[in-house]
């Protein structure tokens, strides 16, 4: 039996309305019955209103409300037979004041300020269903009829879902045309929820109930937004419609994908991501999901909750799609929602964790599961801690923009101090260790938690070892946090030897002075000295070559790029220009090497890069990170036979090397030259 309307265009004809109530004589509820509305309705409609329901179809919502104190109320409908019917069932000698009156509510016949409330239960959604022009001057002449029969103070109340041409209209009207109108809108749940027990198999869209008071004066005044399911709890409030229209339609998607994540398996190597908000800062998500699915054999729970420890989110195997893929299959998990915890919020424990969680996860449940069926959905995390993140200091950069200094503890009691950009969340930009000494906290500079930071530490180490005793002039473009030009200086044994580094951004240079240790000149006696310079680096190396060649005896690039779109992450694409290479080589000495960081997922790039590199300098080597993206290339301006050692013998290499650096794993060092091909 079709009950519902094929199309939109049916959705507000009266022809249609006549045929579905004579289908039906059971009242069906559109957006909830009284019961789920009451709360609501009973703030704004009080005992003393004159109500008018429009387009009041069979609902009993209008009986309900006579019933409940509201006895001045008169109901209209566009059709006859469902005034008929209602008038039959609710008009009686105990009924006085409760009308069903036949009208359109877009020319209605009773006198100017005649009523107080104006009640309308998907009235709006019938005559705009489909959005058309001549639907759209329908909503227009039954809000200028609304209007005129409402009396100053007045509310106009309107349950709908919302569409967006709905809330358009809504807005354009009483807000832009008529502008003596406060707006409120609240969410119903009750509704909702009531819909969700009946639907079970349907989206299962938000309902809002919007009051519209009518004011004497045109008065400016913000929307009050109350989308808490708690009805005590304080409006949020916005003065842009774009703000509103965001916040609404972002609930609808939320609809959409609770029901798409119910009724269907994810495509492999897919996964959604879902941002939770509270209502005391709703400017920063406090729970991130990355829901995802595994089509395997194997996977023995159905649905489960990874709850990662507050600062591990930038792991690999919670940071990264393969990484929380990989995670589902440890666990044998179908279905796995990975949950972040976000910066600025606190978190108690894991057990607060999971109670704040348990209704809302279960909205992503897979089909068949329900919050009361069966065994709990298992919360699953590493250990029992909770994580400890201390933001130490945020700012903004011209260049970077936003950025946070925060303090990780790890389960293992380890704790880092990290460099984050707001737009990059994901990437940990620079990292240290911090470690406690005598109860205080100290930066343990011989830490790099970066691998190709070692490779490149290599290059300057294996130039050392070739120039034998000559104090070294390094040039190194791209400070990050200074972690590592500070390992340099304080590990490189040539104590008259120079390191200049160039960085683009000077909040980076205060960053990396104020929170991570790195000091300009010699700190020690036997540290080398370090001179910054606050400049573009290719300007920078342009100018130089111009004014001075052959003056550096390593030149390091360790810059990343803004521009991944091409597939270059390091360093952009400028910086590998054959032109500009060549100022690069015409700054290095006699036997100079130029180091790059060079992490490229556009093999064809990353070949032309080499390539071009080849035709400049006369002796390339390179070094691949393991497990990683980062290649590091050695090239010299001479030729150069890096195979100084017996590769199969660690040893030969570590004796070579070991009086240069004060590093201690020297091994760290001696893989990666060990490892070192030529290309």
């Amino acid at each position: 039996m079709n009950l519902l309307p094929k199309t939109t265009k049916e959705f507000s004809s009266e022809e249609y309305w006549s045929s579905f109530f004579k289908k039906r004589e059971k009242a069906f509820e559109w957006y909830g019955n009284y019961l789920h509305l009451k709360v609501l309705l009973h703030k704004y409609v009080k005992h003393k209103d004159s109500l008018l329901v429009v387009g009041c179809g069979n609902s009993s919502l209008g009986y309900e409300l006579y019933s409940n104190g509201i006895v001045d109320n008169v109901n209209i409908d566009i059709s006859e037979l469902v005034v008929k019917q209602m008038t039959r069932k609710f008009v009686n000698d105990k009924t006085n004041g409760l009308k069903f009156v036949k009208m359109d509510a877009t020319n209605m016949n009773f006198d100017n300020e005649s009523f107080s409330v104006v009640l309308d239960k998907g009235t709006l959604d019938a005559i705009v269903a489909d959005g058309s022009e001549t639907n759209l001057h329908k909503a227009d002449a039954m809000f200028r009829e609304i209007d005129r029969v409402l009396k100053t103070n007045g509310r106009y109340i309107c349950v709908s879902l919302l569409q967006s041409h709905v809330l358009t209209k809504i807005m354009s009207w009483f807000k832009n045309y008529k502008t003596n109108y406060v707006l409120r809108i609240h969410r119903c749940f009750d509704a909702e929820h009531a819909s969700r027990i009946e639907l079970e198999s349907s989206v299962i869209f938000p309902v809002f109930i919007i009051v519209c008071t009518k004011l004497q004066k045109n008065l400016s005044f913000p929307f009050e937004l109350y989308l808490s399911n708690d009805v005590n709890v304080r409006s949020s409030t916005t003065s842009s419609v774009e703000d509103l229209t965001s916040q609404i339609h972002s609930l609808q998607e939320y609809a959409i994908l609770e029901h798409r994540l119910k009724s269907k398996t994810l495509p492999h190597e897919s996964e959604i991501c879902i941002q939770l908000f509270n209502e005391s800062n709703q400017n920063f998500p406090r729970y991130s999901l990355f829901v995802l699915d595994m089509l395997s054999k194997v996977c023995t729970i159905k649905y489960a909750i990874f709850i990662v420890p507050d600062g591990q989110e930038m792991q690999w195997l919670f940071g990264t799609p393969e990484g929380r893929r990989e995670l589902a299959k440890m666990s044998r998990t179908q279905r796995l929602c990975v949950v972040h915890l976000n910066r600025n919020h606190s978190y108690v424990s894991l057990q607060a964790i999971q109670d704040e969680l348990s209704s809302r996860v279960m909205d992503f449940a897979p089909k068949g599961m329900k919050h009361s069926q069966g065994k709990p959905v298992p919360f699953l995390s590493v250990g029992s801690d909770v994580g400890s993140r201390v933001i130490r200091h945020q700012g903004k950069s011209e260049l970077s923009g936003e950025y946070v200094v925060e303090d990780v503890s790890l389960p293992n009691n380890e704790t880092f101090r990290r460099l984050i950009f707001m737009s990059n969340q994901n990437i940990i930009q620079s990292e240290i260790k911090v470690i406690e000494a005598k109860g205080q906290q100290l930066l343990d500079y011989n830490y790099l938690s970066c691998r190709h930071h070692y490779a490149l530490f290599a290059g300057i180490v294996l130039q050392s070892t070739i120039k034998s005793s000559e104090d070294l002039n390094i040039l190194l473009i791209g400070l990050g946090g200074g972690c590592f030009p500070t390992f340099v200086q304080r590990n490189l044994l040539h104590q008259n030897s120079n390191l200049e580094v160039v960085e683009i951004d000077d909040e980076m240079v205060k960053v990396a002075k104020n929170f991570f240790g790195f000091r300009e000149k010699k700190i020690e006696r036997e540290c080398i000295n370090i001179n910054v310079h606050v400049d573009n680096g290719i300007t920078f190396i342009q100018n130089k070559s111009k004014s001075e060649s052959k003056c550096y005896d390593v030149v390091i690039f360790d810059v990343d790029s803004k521009d991944i779109e091409k597939g270059l992450s390091c360093p952009p694409e400028d910086f590998v220009e054959k032109k500009f290479l060549e100022c690069v080589r015409n700054l290095l000495k006699i036997k100079g090497l130029f180091i790059l960081n060079l992490v490229a997922r556009n093999n064809l790039l990353k070949q032309k890069i080499k390539n071009d590199i080849k035709c400049l300098f006369s002796s390339v080597y390179s070094y691949e990170i393991p497990q990683e993206i980062n290649e590091v290339l050695y090239c010299f301006t001479e030729p150069t036979d890096c195979v100084l050692f017996d590769k199969d013998k660690y040893e030969s290499i570590e004796n070579s090397i070991k009086n240069i650096i004060k590093y201690k794993k020297i091994s760290d060092i001696s893989e990666c030259i060990a490892k070192m091909k030529i290309i």
